[in-house]
């Protein structure tokens, strides 16, 4: 029945066998052999011929079947003895099975009457006390696991050496097993109501407070760095309104503030979710409002550069347009003297005036606007060019303006001069020119004023054929006009009377036909300066902002700096479901829509496109993504460490005093040192060996860290564990020290008893040899009798004399004894 008990019975059945029955049988066939032994002798001496003895089963065959009868016996003899070993041994585990089983039920029956038991926290202290009892809970629960695997492993064991009670071996384990599992449930639970307080949630709002100012502050920053105004004082009112004093910045700097006094008054004086503190937070809105105000300064520098350089500029380009207006309509007369008066003039004008105006008022006027751009550069803020309405560049072409007028002004005064000595004669014929001419002027004016604005390339082609055929009828009446200008000067040189009027109407004409070639000029340059160029930029500059937009993102996921759970929250908030991303991509993708309904689809003023834009914001994507990996797996190495590096400092603190406070040798016997020496090996080859290999693991464990910190994109704060690799090795500096005391003191309580022990069996054989001596010279005296004869009398005087010399010769072994005896009184000899 596969028990133990069958086993016994099948024993015991097996010996009655071999002492009964087998033990009779044997004597029959002993009886037979001496029967057939007896029939044969009988028959061989037998004086008559009689034939040999040879029954059916002769004794040989008997014999040979009673040997395979015993071999047999022999064989089920020594099965049986196995299989009640092999009981004995799985009755012997059984029991030990159930000892451990009902310790460890016991075991975590009280671990789980704790872990269901919800304390009253009343302060942070109290919180974290129970948190660290909870720590200790969970370093033993760790001890204990290798015992639940142990029983489960003895229960497979028993049950696969087809114990005749494994399914209750199996069930045993498997309530183990079961009880173990509600435990690590009920620990998780109660480690999260421990860490869920009110003190805990308190610190996360303080958290939460102080990285909403953090980010208010950034923000205030931001949103002034992104207001636009080529206006400086306009600019500045616009900081002034954005930033408003610091009114929310403040209003959030004061709830931090309330928050931190009330931590003070619950006697919390550390935050697990922040290192920022009052101090820091205050800094940080100082930083901010010097940061507008030094930005508020260079505004109004920049202003009252602005300022005097347009009131400079206006002054010079009013003074070229009073002088352009005097060189191009002054009256010239129709005298001589008036003539020479004229010249007179011009020169004065030319020498004086004119190089005084250059002197001051143009030169200043570039000084200032080299002021202003090297200004706006040096900024370290996104000002916009410098782009007055009256740019040095306008200033100049003024300025040729006035140089050609002053050409034309000297040249009309000099053929004056000359006017007044020819006349021209053909009035008429001018007159019907000039009416043609004017006819033919006033219809390409009103073809080249046409101001509709291409909205297609295919629309801007279009215009440039209208243009060119433009073009080519105007350089087709050049003939026309030059005959014109010949006619006209004819009758000025003849001094016709109506000269004036002849060279009014040829000036005039001329001047429509100039102004002609400058609106055909106008027109081309406006066709030929590409009307989409300035989307094609819009596109460029949008797609810029974008990119850079995208580098800021990530040097702001890179700046996220604390522990793992920290910066991940940060992303989170930061990331916001892509929404920033999506809407400034958006913008550049309504520029990109408005470039391809144009049919433009070239830009050379950028390289980027949406396709690529896109790219990037995957790229961001993928880098953060990879980011929040690396932080999770330094959030699970980091605990991993901080349990093991925990348990390994609490074994070493408790295992290094009793090493101290240990005897070696409790009862100041040889044995007593041997068993002391004997568990202080196993305990170096045992849980001192498996501690060793742990301090390995946790070493290794904290150096990875370091490194995987380090050698990290973006690179993480160095680890700083609270229980660093140094404290756990200067603990195990401290161990071993004991350790190695604790092995002299139990070499040299060794050496100790052994030679104690080797004294004592010294005494014990003087003393024996000394007790035969005098048991034998007592019988020796005790049976002398008186002699009969002087020989006889004389002879025993003799003896007794040589046991005079033998006593006083077992005097100084006495002696001897008696140094041996108060030596292992001295030595504390437990038999002393």
């Amino acid at each position: 029945d596969n028990t133990l008990e069958g086993a016994l019975q099948r024993n015991a059945e097996l010996a009655t066998f071999r002492d009964g029955e087998f033990a009779e049988r044997n004597a029959e066939l002993s009886a037979l052999e001496s029967l057939s032994a007896a029939v044969t002798a009988r028959l061989q001496g037998s004086s008559h011929e009689r034939p040999a003895f040879a029954p059916p089963l002769d004794a040989p065959s008997l014999r040979r079947r009673w040997a395979e009868l015993e071999e047999a016996r022999i064989a089920c003899e020594a099965a049986s003895e196995a299989e009640l070993k092999r009981q004995r041994a799985m009755s012997a585990r059984h029991r030990r099975f159930e000892k451990e089983a009902s310790s460890l039920a016991s075991w975590m029956t009280q671990r789980e009457q704790y872990l269901r038991t919800e304390e009253e926290l009343e302060t942070q202290v109290a919180a974290r006390t129970q948190l660290s009892v909870l720590d200790g809970y969970e370093s033993e629960r760790e001890r204990t696991e290798p015992r639940v695997l142990a029983l489960r492993a003895e229960a497979d064991g028993l049950r696969d050496d087809n114990f005749h009670r494994g399914d209750e071996v199996q069930q045993a384990a498997a309530d183990a097993e079961s009880k173990w599992a509600l435990l690590a449930e009920l620990a998780a639970a109660k480690r999260q109501r421990l860490e869920t307080d009110r003190f805990d949630a308190k610190c996360k709002e303080f958290a939460a407070a102080a990285q909403a100012l953090i980010a208010a502050c950034a923000q205030a920053q931001e949103e002034v760095n992104s207001l636009r105004n080529s206006d400086p004082a306009a600019l500045s009112d616009q900081v002034n309104n954005a930033y408003s004093n610091g009114e929310a910045v403040n209003q959030k700097l004061q709830t931090a503030e309330h928050l931190a006094q009330q931590l003070v008054q619950m006697n919390i004086a550390e935050n697990p979710h922040t290192k920022l503190t009052t101090k820091d937070l205050r800094a940080r809105t100082r930083s901010l409002a010097q940061y507008i105000n030094d930005y508020q300064d260079e505004l109004r520098e920049e202003t009252r550069l602005k300022e005097s350089y347009n009131n400079r500029a206006s002054v010079l380009n009013q003074w070229i347009e009073e002088k352009l207006a005097e060189l191009n309509s002054g009256e010239l007369g129709n005298s001589l003297p008036e003539a020479q008066a004229n010249v007179a003039a011009f020169q004065k004008y030319r020498t004086t005036e004119k190089a005084e105006r250059d002197a001051d008022d143009r030169r200043q006027v570039s000084s200032l606007a080299n002021q202003i751009e090297k200004l706006l550069s040096n900024s370290s803020h996104d000002r916009p060019a410098f782009e007055p309405e009256l740019s040095v560049a306008a200033l100049d072409a003024r300025w040729s303006e006035l140089e050609e007028a002053e050409k034309q002004r000297e040249e009309l005064i000099y053929a004056e001069l000359r006017r007044q000595e020819r006349l021209v004669t053909a009035a008429q014929n001018f007159k019907q020119e000039t009416e043609s001419l004017e006819e033919f002027a006033a219809q390409k004016r009103e073809q080249l004023q046409d101001s509709q604005v291409a909205e297609s390339v295919t629309q801007l082609q279009v215009q440039v054929n209208v243009l060119r055929g433009i073009e080519e009828e105007l350089k087709a009446i050049r003939t026309r006009l030059d005959k014109y200008s010949a006619l006209a000067k004819q009758l000025v040189d003849d001094n016709f009377v109506k000269a004036d009027r002849v060279s009014h109407d040829e000036k005039q004409t001329l001047a429509k036909f100039a102004e002609l070639d400058r609106l055909a000029d106008e027109r081309r340059a406006a066709l030929e300066s590409d009307p989409f160029d300035e989307k094609r930029k819009e596109f460029a500059r949008a797609a810029d902002d974008f990119v850079a937009f995208l580098a800021e993102r990530r040097e702001q996921v890179d700046g996220f700096r604390g522990e793992p759970d920290a910066v991940l929250a940060e992303i989170e908030q930061w990331h916001a479901n892509g929404e920033p991303v999506a809407a400034r991509l958006a913008q550049v993708e309504q520029v990109d829509q408005q470039l391809q309904a144009m049919d433009v689809t070239d830009n050379p003023h950028t390289k980027l496109t949406v396709s690529s834009l896109h790219k990037k914001v995957r790229e961001l994507d993928a880098y953060v993504a990879t980011y929040r990996a690396q932080l999770s797996d330094e959030r699970e190495r980091k605990q991993r460490y901080a349990a093991r590096a925990a348990a390994l400092l609490a074994w070493c603190e408790q295992t290094t005093p009793s090493h101290a406070s240990a005897s070696a040798n409790q009862d100041n016997t040889l044995a007593g040192a041997r068993a002391a020496r004997a568990e202080f090996d196993a305990y170096l080859r045992g849980e001192r060996a498996e501690r060793s290999a742990d301090l390995s693991v946790v070493a290794d464990l904290g150096e990875d860290l370091a490194r995987r910190l380090e050698a990290g994109a973006p690179r993480r704060e160095p680890f700083a564990p609270e229980v660093s690799v140094e404290q756990l090795r200067a603990a195990w500096q401290t161990l071993q020290k004991a350790e190695r005391e604790r092995e002299a003191a139990l070499s040299a309580e060794m050496s100790r008893q052994e030679k104690l022990s080797t004294l004592a069996e010294q005494f014990e054989s003087a003393a024996d040899s000394l007790n035969q001596w005098l048991e034998g010279k007592t019988q020796y005296l005790q049976g002398l009798q008186p002699q009969q004869t002087l020989a006889l009398a004389q002879a025993q005087r003799q003896e007794l004399r040589g046991l005079d010399n033998e006593i006083k010769a077992s005097e100084e072994k006495v002696r001897e004894l008696e140094q041996l005896a108060e030596q292992l009184a001295g030595d504390q000899y437990h038999e002393a």
